[in-house]
């Protein structure tokens, strides 16, 4: 086993969490760049495993991980792209960071499509999901009136 890919996971794990918290206003370009090459790190060592070796140390993972939601072994083949879209949800995301994210918003996962279409189309799905968020929060009130 991989000892050093069971830490990437759990710390990825942990760094996801983060991603949509608030905790994301202190983060800097730079740490961007430092979690893509983690991210490629855990996809491209996962490629080469079989499922059932990269489930093993999604398991180890969760093991060493204390109570913070270790990604599916299916998510964690589009590990940068989770946590790209985490961060572009997030509100706490600092102007300089969203130009970083959105203008390195490329994962080998998604290669077919260009990095404009996967930008736009989770920006839009984003935006449907806030959406109906302000919807159901208003006939939430109405209901309590």
């Amino acid at each position: 086993m991989n000892q050093l890919l069971v830490t990437a996971i759990a710390n990825y794990s942990q760094l996801l969490e983060e991603a949509s918290s608030s905790r994301v206003a202190t983060w800097k370009p730079f740490f961007i760049e430092r979690c893509t090459r983690w991210c490629m790190y855990i996809e491209a060592e996962l490629l080469a495993l079989s499922d059932l070796e990269g489930n093993d140390h999604r398991l180890a993972a969760v093991e060493q991980s204390n109570n913070t939601r270790v990604p599916e072994l299916s998510e964690l083949f589009d590990a940068s792209h989770l946590l790209y879209n985490a961060l572009i949800k997030n509100i706490y995301l600092s102007n300089d960071m969203y130009w970083t994210v959105i203008s390195t918003y490329e994962f080998l996962s998604l290669a077919s499509s260009s990095r404009q279409e996967t930008l736009i189309e989770d920006i839009a799905h984003n935006a449907h999901e806030a959406a109906t968020i302000d919807v159901l929060d208003i006939m939430i009130s109405t209901i309590k009136e």
